[in-house]
């Protein structure tokens, strides 16, 4: 029955909608999250396999940013871009792994979730939210390989 209620939220919009602003910088901020995660993760040696997947990933993960940045710019003409995080101390790979495993299946979620209440948003809300998955898909086949 929780199953259910969630659902007819989702359908009917009951819930507050966020406002596009504040949708656009969790994005935003999210996509950040993810690009510095991949990059640090590039620094270590990897196998090669392994290596190219995250490459891959890191590309369209900042063209992600890039086209989230430009909504951004055209809908609030805001110029200012968050600073890149500090880097953090190395983990292992596997850890970094399933941590951007668990990231990427909760950024397709949130996307999934917004799309029924900002239309607005709505394409590219279901897009990004494929793109997210699959990742999440290509993470979980790597993971696989090094087990």
């Amino acid at each position: 029955m929780d199953d259910f209620a969630a659902v007819w939220s989702r359908v009917t919009c009951t819930q507050q909608p966020e406002h596009e602003t504040t949708i656009l910088e969790r994005w935003i901020r999210d996509k950040m999250d993810s690009v510095n995660a991949y990059a640090e993760i590039l620094k270590a040696p990897l196998p090669h396999n392994v290596r190219e997947t995250l490459k891959r990933i890191l590309k369209e993960e900042q063209h992600q940013l890039k086209q989230l940045r430009t909504m951004q710019y055209l809908r609030l003409a805001a110029d200012d871009i968050p600073a890149r995080r500090p880097e953090q101390q190395r983990k292992p790979l596997l850890q970094c792994l399933r941590e951007r495993y668990s990231a990427e299946t909760a950024q397709s979620e949130s996307f999934r979730r917004n799309d029924a209440c900002q239309r607005d948003l709505a394409a590219v809300s279901q897009r990004l939210a494929e793109e997210e998955a699959s990742h999440a898909v290509l993470l979980r086949r790597l993971i696989e390989s090094l087990l």
